[in-house]
């Protein structure tokens, strides 16, 4: 499988170190003519955050204009979900967060592709691509067990429906953690342009064998091809120690897989420089991966922290505001 293509949009962003000013590293040239138009990608932030028993998620469309576009605003000025998870264990918080999510989640899809149509005149020919923020605490959730409600009022998997990558809202909200992750990009970066990606991964087994030597390693991209832990405490201790890691990409399947070697090898296949030059040219890979022609789908689950894209705060009480 190659999804990259000669005609692909190429990104350059002017200060990957800034985060004053527009982010451009969402826009792109095609490499023709230099009257060509700049045709960005688009992305919708879905910020997932959990305080004590409410959980609230907001979404923004990132990549329209310079500032992030608030969808689903109401006249009282309140945005997006609030979940109440006040007689829900914590075992049953990701399927009843889901499972509210369904019926919004079409509604924003449309709502952010409406916008993009109406500011591009019809021409726009990209869909938008999802970046799900999400707490450590539910960082192991099963995006690809998401529902949305399609365009026809048909009830549709997420991962069929768009592309989607996950996203650590601690990353964007803790300082020590953002230093560390902006430090872990420009080595990615620096991998990337040098076409060095192979020997910049470090593959972490079910037992996490050496984990602690694999992570002092800091290798910008951190694999487990035999998925997460079954363990709960230890899961969530893997993945916490993987967000403290200046590391911006990490790749586990959701459950264990028969054939260690087709999960190696999809990783491969994934992790070329050219699908990691933009954020949404993976989420489409992944998404061809396991709804195109591959004869062996994984359900595979990409954390892809970009430092220069991150969204407003979804609590009220922490007007945080991100940068498009």
């Amino acid at each position: 499988m190659n999804c990259s293509n000669e005609t692909d949009l190429f990104i350059k962003a002017e200060d990957k170190n800034s985060f004053n000013g527009p982010l451009r590293n969402n826009i792109s040239e095609k490499n023709n003519s230099p009257e060509s138009p700049q045709i960005p990608y688009f992305y919708l932030l879905i910020s997932i955050e959990q305080k004590v028993d409410k959980v609230f998620i907001i979404p923004e469309l990132h990549g329209l204009s310079d500032s992030p576009q608030p969808l689903d605003g109401n006249d009282d000025g309140q945005r997006g979900l609030t979940c109440d998870l006040t007689y829900v264990s914590e075992d049953d918080r990701p399927a009843v967060i889901a499972e509210q999510l369904s019926k919004p989640l079409g509604r924003w899809i449309e709502e952010a592709e409406s916008q993009l149509l109406n500011q591009f005149d019809n021409q726009i020919d990209k869909l938008v691509t999802l970046e799900i923020f999400l707490p450590w605490q539910l960082l192991d959730m099963n995006i690809h067990q998401w529902r949305v409600i399609d365009e026809l009022e048909d009830v549709t998997g997420l991962s069929g429906h768009r592309g989607w990558l996950v996203r650590s809202l601690d990353r964007m909200t803790k300082p020590g953690l953002r230093i560390k992750l902006n430090s872990g990009w420009d080595s990615l970066e620096i991998a990337r342009t040098n076409n060095r990606l192979n020997n910049h991964w470090g593959d972490i087994d079910c037992q996490c064998r050496n984990l602690e030597a694999l992570l002092s390693a800091a290798y910008p991209i951190y694999r487990l091809p035999d998925g997460l832990p079954e363990d709960k405490e230890t899961r969530q201790n893997l993945l916490k120690k993987l967000l403290k890691a200046p590391s911006p990409i990490a790749l586990w399947t959701q459950l264990p897989q028969s054939d260690r070697q087709t999960t190696l090898d999809i990783f491969d296949t994934l992790l070329s420089c050219d699908n990691l030059i933009e954020s949404a040219r993976l989420a489409e890979c992944i998404r061809q991966q396991r709804f195109g022609n591959s004869a062996t789908p994984v359900e595979l689950t990409v954390l892809y922290d970009c430092p220069h894209r991150f969204p407003t705060l979804p609590s009220p009480d922490k007007p945080l505001q991100g940068q498009s």
